[in-house]
């Protein structure tokens, strides 16, 4: 189905913006939709926290992403320690 000026939604705008990054950054659209989601929901704070830690990872930023969602991500069952390449040790919230 073929939008109208008149169609467009939020929903289009973030396809829009994921597809355009997607063909400039050379990564695919999946990827680019994925790092969005994670940077929506953990939020730049936290983000800043995690980057260059054994919990920069895809998988652990998934699983960060929902406890954020959730709400559990404050809770101390949540935290979770995070390991620099320099083998120090960085207690992560």
């Amino acid at each position: 189905m073929a939008q109208g000026k008149g169609d467009v939604t939020a929903n289009s705008a973030v396809t829009s913006f994921t597809e355009d990054t997607a063909l400039k950054t050379g990564q695919s659209v999946r990827k680019v939709r994925q790092d969005a989601y994670r940077g929506t929901e953990i939020g730049t704070a936290a983000l800043s926290k995690v980057v260059g830690t054994s919990l920069d990872k895809g998988e652990e930023l998934d699983a960060l992403a929902v406890a954020v969602s959730s709400g559990r991500a404050a809770t101390p069952s949540c935290r979770r320690t995070a390991i620099r390449p320099s083998g120090r040790i960085r207690d992560g919230a």
